[in-house]
């Protein structure tokens, strides 16, 4: 049809087929000068009838050749700084992935060691209360048993029928005694353990941002560190 053009059977545009024209195809006639008109076709008729057609296109050539350079160059150029900046980025990631120094299974045992520690924390602050709830000075239980002990001693003085309930509240203030006296001693022990709690969150919160920071698990960071320390060493 009229708005199709075939070349060896293959479908072309019209500007295409305009091109293919010109090189196949010399037409002589009476329009031949419209030729002139085109830009595309100036250079050609001028530098033909001068003789320097071929001088040309030797430049034309030469200058396809030094822009072939010059392309080349900018892109050697461009991969430099890109590398020089991946460059800085690798290195700044892995030094701070080696100053963090992430062991296999670490954020388990440290989630692990943070239960323990607030299940300690809990156990200290029971044997503070249970201290303060006996101790005399702290107006606990000790205070009003001796007060009753005494009471009834001499209450059974006088009244000698009284001895059992005046040896029964001696017995309370003794057992008061003794247990403040075991709870002071579990509580000391179980300050004598360091309570690195602050410690280790602030562990786990460095595991977090690295894991968020790189988009990976804890085996994640570890390979990585691996995989930028032959980047790095590649660089050198």
């Amino acid at each position: 049809g009229k708005s199709r053009a075939l070349v060896n059977g293959r479908t072309v545009l019209l500007s295409q087929l305009r091109a293919i024209g010109d090189l196949l195809i010399d037409l002589h006639g009476q329009h031949e000068h419209q030729l002139l008109l085109r830009p595309e076709s100036q250079a050609d008729f001028y530098d033909g009838w001068a003789g320097l057609l071929e001088d040309r296109r030797t430049l034309e050539s030469e200058r396809a050749s030094i822009l072939g350079v010059e392309r080349a160059l900018a892109a050697e150029r461009g991969a430099w700084e890109r590398d020089r900046e991946d460059e800085e980025r690798v290195r700044e990631d892995l030094a701070e992935l080696l100053k963090a120094a992430i062991e296999p299974g670490e954020e388990e045992r440290l989630k692990q060691e943070r239960e323990r520690l607030r299940h300690r924390e809990r156990l200290l602050e029971a044997f503070r209360d249970a201290r303060q709830a006996l101790a005399a000075e702290e107006g606990g239980a000790e205070g009003p048993a001796r007060r009753a002990a005494r009471a009834l001693r001499s209450l059974a003085t006088s009244v000698p029928e009284q001895e059992p309930l005046a040896a029964d509240a001696e017995r309370l203030l003794d057992s008061i005694r003794e247990m403040a006296s075991r709870i002071e001693e579990e509580e000391a022990r179980a300050l004598e353990e360091p309570f690195p709690l602050e410690a280790l969150e602030a562990r786990l919160d460095l595991i977090y941002r690295l894991k968020r920071k790189h988009r990976t698990d804890l085996a994640g960071l570890i390979a990585l560190c691996g995989t930028l320390e032959q980047r790095a060493g590649a660089f050198d």
